[in-house]
């Protein structure tokens, strides 16, 4: 019997011996960080929520809003075709009625107006498109890391997006 007693003794030393001793303000840092965490969670959940219902009201996801002057001068100035693998500047309507006419696009205003406005083509006239490459504006001043100070911030700008096309076109 004595041997069944020790054997006793020797586990409940072992579960003494496995539980650690946490400090109760450490418990209390441990308790208010998780629930910081689990409400930082929710937020960034509700915040998720918002954006793809606001995705789904816009219909498209461009955040810009350019009108129509802005967008004739960026084509009429730095507008290029993807054909072929090879980039060819927009001055003829046939290169764009030869492969946008499937989309009732036959030429230039055609492909602006599909632009400004965008219609159920958007996407496959947008591919057609090569991305503007727009020139830095000569006044403008940079900053010790070499950003430049006038064009500002990245991001939405609504309305000042006209303006900074004219400034960089």
């Amino acid at each position: 019997m004595s041997s069944s007693r020790s054997i006793g003794k020797m586990a409940e030393e072992e579960q003494r011996r496995k539980i650690p001793l946490v400090p109760e303000n450490l418990l209390k840092k441990r308790k208010a960080y998780q629930a910081l965490k689990a409400t930082q969670a929710k937020q960034a959940l509700l915040q998720r929520k918002e954006v793809m219902v606001g995705n789904q009201e816009e219909g498209i996801k461009i955040c810009i809003c350019p009108n129509l002057k802005s967008v004739r001068e960026l084509i009429l100035k730095r507008g290029q075709a993807k054909v072929k693998n090879k980039i060819i500047p927009l001055t003829d309507n046939t290169v764009i009625e030869e492969h946008l006419g499937k989309f009732g696009v036959i030429c230039l205003e055609d492909l602006i107006h599909e632009i400004a406005f965008p219609g159920k083509n958007f996407q496959a006239i947008s591919r057609f498109l090569c991305p503007f490459h727009l020139s830095v504006a000569r006044h403008a001043t940079k900053n010790r890391v070499g950003f430049l100070k006038e064009v500002g911030s990245p991001g939405y700008r609504g309305e000042r997006i006209n303006q900074l096309i004219r400034q960089l076109n």
